[in-house]
């Protein structure tokens, strides 16, 4: 059974986070006057669609995604390009496109980067384009992976990289 969050959740103008838990949304929609959000965490939830306005939210810091099905497009939409102020991505157990990674290499100011346990077959060149990312995690669930999840050797080209744990079956790294 699905429901819709309530209309007038978008007149919050100064709401500073949203957890979405354990529900199937119809819609998410009409938010996009949440421009005070600095914090999104959907977890355990299915969702119609999720908006796709480019800078919709520009406060937002950090993303949290885990255990999503979006309905329709299949994939996280293209809405990171302008996110000046996006640091952290957190995608566990949802399904990660190869647009969907590309969109969110387009984060100009990541600073942290988390797949757990999303189908991926691969890792795009794109992720070189993190410039500023500090932090990545990439961790496969290797019972379900036919084959290791390749590596970019624009890996290389992370220059600010302080840590990073990598569970992905390949045995090379770039």
């Amino acid at each position: 059974q699905s429901i819709t969050l309530p209309s007038n959740l978008s007149t919050l103008s100064t709401l500073k986070e949203l957890d979405i838990v354990n529900i199937s949304l119809a819609l998410f929609s009409d938010f996009d006057k949440l421009e005070a959000l600095e914090h999104l965490k959907v977890i355990d939830a299915s969702i119609g669609r999720i908006p796709q306005t480019t800078n919709q939210w520009p406060e937002l810091k950090s993303l949290e995604l885990s255990n999503v099905n979006i309905r329709g497009a299949g994939h996280i939409p293209d809405v990171f390009e302008q996110m000046n102020n996006l640091e952290l991505v957190y995608i566990g157990e949802t399904r990660v496109t190869t647009t969907a990674q590309l969109n969110i290499y387009k984060a100009p100011n990541l600073k942290e980067l988390t797949f757990s346990f999303c189908e991926l077959t691969d890792i795009q060149d794109g992720i070189g384009d993190l410039t500023t990312l500090e932090k990545l995690i990439i961790q496969a669930d290797l019972s379900n992976t036919v084959s290791p999840i390749a590596l970019p050797q624009s890996l290389g080209t992370l220059t600010n990289l302080k840590s990073i744990f990598l569970s992905t079956g390949s045995l090379e790294f770039p």
